[in-house]
């Protein structure tokens, strides 16, 4: 199979349906987002201090792939967020923050690349949140999608703390 086909060279792409789109098409930007969030996650996945993170990065990137095949296709596969999903990644959420420090102010990103890169993730997590809610304008999109973005971006969050705390990466206050 070829890698490329030369039908999207003059700014047209199609999805499942076989219509053609423009490539500036909302279906596509949040494709592009996700895509971007998964490169993001394997980049996290790389990461070999913080392995225990892993198979949960794993997971995230099998349902990332399959709400991308469910925006494209309109088919659901047993990857796809449910409601027992979110509950999981309230869980993982809760479960870090027990273990950290409180938060009382914002903080400033960095101080590792790990630190970084989770928040890296968890930008276009909330990019792609954006998009899917513009996408879903006309309530086609199945809800439990956008409640999962919304955790996951809270779940990234947590992580990147999880790093900094892990790592001994001091978390420097935003005191305005």
């Amino acid at each position: 199979m070829s890698i490329y086909t030369k039908k999207g060279d003059h700014g047209q792409s199609s999805i499942a349906d076989g219509n053609q789109l423009g490539k500036d098409e909302l279906v596509f930007m949040v494709l592009g987002d996700l895509d971007e969030l998964q490169a993001w996650m394997g980049k996290l996945r790389d990461d070999t201090i913080q392995e225990e993170y892993h198979p949960w990065i794993i997971a995230v990137q099998k349902q990332l792939l399959a709400i991308g095949g469910y925006l494209a296709t309109g088919s659901k596969t047993s990857d796809i967020p449910v409601a027992t999903t979110i509950n999981d990644l309230e869980r993982f959420i809760d479960k870090i923050q027990s273990e950290l420090p409180p938060l009382r102010n914002f903080i400033l990103y960095g101080g590792h690349p790990l630190v970084s890169n989770s928040q890296l993730a968890r930008a276009v997590c909330r990019r792609l949140e954006r998009q899917l809610v513009s996408y879903d304008k006309s309530g086609v999109l199945d809800p439990v999608i956008l409640i999962y973005i919304n955790r996951l971006s809270d779940a990234l969050f947590c992580l990147s703390r999880a790093y900094s705390y892990n790592l001994n990466t001091k978390e420097i206050k935003w005191l305005p």
